[in-house]
């Protein structure tokens, strides 16, 4: 399994013990609290969840360590349910989700492999369409390219590998491999801008972030060693010239200039791993992770807007926001929570 963030306790007590000194740890002032409201609570899965994804559809799906896929109703305030229950995805754990400009879905697992899913919200339905299996390690992130529609996955075998859909024979066929890396890579994004800067951006168990140009064959461009982030590293573009970076690292997130290619500011943040960020359509920065926290955050000044402390019973994997009024969380707790952005 290499990574995953699983807690291990040896008995209930030890347990128990642990959930009170953290809890004693996250006794944070909150701030803002009023700001934020939980109203729905999904209880679905029966393991950990380890993605949230917003639909094109205006519904969103989690996939999990329970090996299934599941589809929510998002609209609607009193409306909060699963609609679509894709069980027996993989073999093993899914690690992540991703919809592509098709509104077909693709999963990535622990087992290696990568799956696409065609999916029917009218008739209730799915069929798998196609499973890539050119990876010999876990697949932690893949994405689709905006403009050539290519997919990107990385993977604990310490590859980054680009696949080109071959629609005479159903497959997609893998049309370059990006290696170079010494530990698993675990993160991925592609930063993109109005003036046709597309670079695709790395992170993982090297300690450092990697950038390539995707416009000239994905050549190297850069990289930035003992950077603060490692496992479950979370990218986020917050304009046309910076990228925030997260996960491991005593709670801090990294902001890079990707114009001169020059680390800005360390922030710090949290008091643990951070394992989720997301830029709001406010223009916040909203982070959460293994310390249980939410908070919210200003993209110019850094500074704290909203803490609330314990938003779920244990570490928080992905923040997906649903529409203006809505963010959606999961957690190793096995459930999903709602939470209204209140003005």
């Amino acid at each position: 399994m290499g990574n995953l963030k699983i807690p291990y306790f040896q008995s209930k007590n030890q347990e128990k013990d642990i959930i009170e000194e953290t809890k004693k740890k996250n006794n944070e002032e909150e701030i803002g609290k009023e700001k934020i409201k939980c109203i729905c609570i999904l209880k679905e899965h029966n393991k950990w969840i380890n993605c949230l994804i917003c639909l094109k559809s205006k519904n969103f799906a989690s996939c999990s360590g329970d090996r299934s896929i599941k589809i929510f109703s998002g609209e609607l305030k009193d409306n909060f349910k699963c609609i679509l229950k894709i069980n027996n995805c993989h073999f093993d754990y899914i690690l992540f989700l991703t919809e592509l400009n098709n509104e077909n879905l693709v999963s990535c697992s622990t087992d290696s492999t990568i799956k696409i899913w065609k999916i029917n919200l009218e008739e209730l339905n799915y069929e798998l369409l196609i499973t890539l299996d050119k990876h010999e390690g876990d697949v932690w992130k893949i994405l689709e390219l905006k403009n050539t529609l290519n997919l990107v996955s990385c993977s604990s075998d310490k590859t980054i590998k680009i696949w080109k859909e071959n629609k005479e024979k159903n497959i997609y066929d893998v049309i370059k491999e990006i290696k170079g890396y010494k530990l698993w890579i675990e993160s991925i994004l592609e930063i993109i801008t109005k003036d046709n800067i597309n670079y695709l951006v790395s992170g993982g168990g090297d300690l450092n972030i990697k950038f390539y140009d995707i416009n000239n064959d994905f050549n190297f461009i850069c990289q930035f060693d003992n950077v603060l982030v490692v496992h479950q590293m979370s990218f986020i573009q917050l304009d046309q010239f910076r990228i925030c970076a997260g996960g491991t690292g005593n709670g801090f997130y990294t902001v890079i200039n990707f114009r001169n290619f020059q680390r800005e500011i360390n922030v710090k943040i949290h008091s643990n791993d951070i394992y989720a960020m997301l830029l709001l359509k406010n223009g916040k920065i909203i982070t959460t992770g293994k310390d249980k926290k939410l908070k919210i955050s200003n993209s110019i000044t850094y500074k704290k807007e909203v803490v609330v402390n314990n938003i779920h019973d244990s570490y928080v994997y992905a923040i997906a926001q649903l529409n203006n009024k809505f963010i959606a969380t999961c957690s190793d707790d096995k459930k999903i929570k709602i939470w209204e952005i209140l003005n």
